[in-house]
């Protein structure tokens, strides 16, 4: 089966834990969460980082520059992925941010 293309290339940064970030590693190597888009905190949308350099963790404070995105329903963020938008990843609370780099064509 052929994977769809990205639907974003992000800068993902995981918050450290004294400012408000998880205390613990996110151990998964899946890293399939959800997310708001830019200043969206009605409905999140659940989207999968995929990470290239086979990390199976992430810890706190962590910064990955280029990360591909794939969200699960992109029809419901399609046009909303401009270079610049933010993105905020939460799990109970909100522990990390991506900015686009890329976003796909409309």
């Amino acid at each position: 089966m052929t994977q769809r293309p990205p639907d974003a290339i992000v800068r993902l940064r995981i918050h450290p834990a004294k400012q408000g970030g998880r205390t613990v590693k996110l151990v998964d190597g899946h890293f399939q969460w959800p997310v708001y888009v830019g200043d969206e905190r009605a409905e999140a949308n659940d989207c999968r980082f995929d990470v290239a350099d086979g990390r199976r963790e992430l810890a706190p404070g962590d910064l990955l520059e280029r990360v591909p995105v794939r969200f699960l329903v992109p029809e419901l963020v399609r046009g909303r992925l401009a270079p610049g938008t933010r993105l905020t990843l939460r799990l109970h609370d909100d522990f990390a941010v991506a900015e686009v780099i890329e976003g796909a064509p409309a």
